[in-house]
């Protein structure tokens, strides 16, 4: 389901950056911009609509973070790598508003934190 859906390797981008021209950067952000993009349009047929659009309000820059919560949660939880997978492939639309609903609380709380110690620093 979300095997052929990766995300550049941010720390390993910031190291490229620097031998980078600012043309190359600049092209660099907006490839990035379209890649989420497609990502939101992957990710919705799976998410559902609502669920999908709460988490773009929240994370816009993450569509995968929905997923990558649900996956920590059940490793949480004892759960192998096959499990977790065999149950996000059965999970529905409102499987996952249920979950979004849940981890919005979270996102939220955690967005507010570090936006507070953004602002101190």
């Amino acid at each position: 389901m979300f095997a052929n859906l990766t995300r550049h390797n941010i720390y390993a981008f910031n190291d490229i950056i620097e031998v980078m021209n600012d043309d190359e950067v600049i092209m660099r952000r907006i490839v990035d911009l379209a890649q989420i993009e497609l990502e939101w349009k992957d990710v919705e047929p799976i998410y559902g609509k609502e669920a999908t659009k709460i988490l773009k309000e929240l994370a816009p820059a993450d569509p995968l973070l929905l997923h990558d919560m649900m996956v920590f949660s059940h490793q949480t939880d004892g759960k192998s790598e096959k499990e977790i997978e065999k149950l996000l492939e059965e999970y529905t639309h409102n499987d996952w508003l249920y979950d979004m609903k849940h981890f919005a609380k979270t996102i939220k709380r955690v967005k507010k934190v570090a936006l507070a110690d953004m602002k101190k620093a």
